[in-house]
């Protein structure tokens, strides 16, 4: 693969001036940079949410989601220690655990308290409204 990306290169360099080269490779390189830029600041953003709501060495995740069969949940609190690598940890046991998308929170265990479970099917509930083939979120 390297050996491809060297050869385009090296075309390019016979029939182009420097500049272009250069913004050809910006045009190539830009949405990588641009990704690992998103997650960088997710992650920082992340590890800033973990040092402000810990309480005794500990902090809450609240999931919520939706299975294969459209049955959503919230409010699945999760406690964790507050290590960047146990909570690194404890999201990775969520997707792993997941049957379709979920989505999550960090907050304080004080907090995580008064936070309701529920959930809903709703391929049952487009049934009922006589909508079956129609499931909203």
């Amino acid at each position: 693969m390297k050996k491809n990306w060297t050869a385009l290169f090296n075309s390019i360099r016979m029939s182009a001036t420097d500049a272009q080269v250069l913004k050809l490779r910006q045009v190539i390189h830009a949405p990588v940079v641009e990704r690992m830029h998103e997650a960088t600041q997710g992650r920082r953003l992340m590890l800033n949410q973990l040092t402000e709501f810990v309480e005794n060495g500990l902090v809450a995740i609240v999931e919520g989601g939706m299975d294969c069969d459209c049955s959503a949940y919230e409010g699945h609190v999760h406690l964790c220690k507050a290590a960047p690598q146990e909570l690194d940890k404890a999201i990775e046991e969520m997707y792993l655990n997941a049957e379709g998308p979920i989505h999550w929170e960090i907050m304080r265990p004080s907090e995580s308290s008064r936070v309701k479970r529920s959930s809903v099917d709703l391929a049952l509930r487009a049934f009922e409204d006589g909508h079956a083939h129609l499931v909203y979120l």
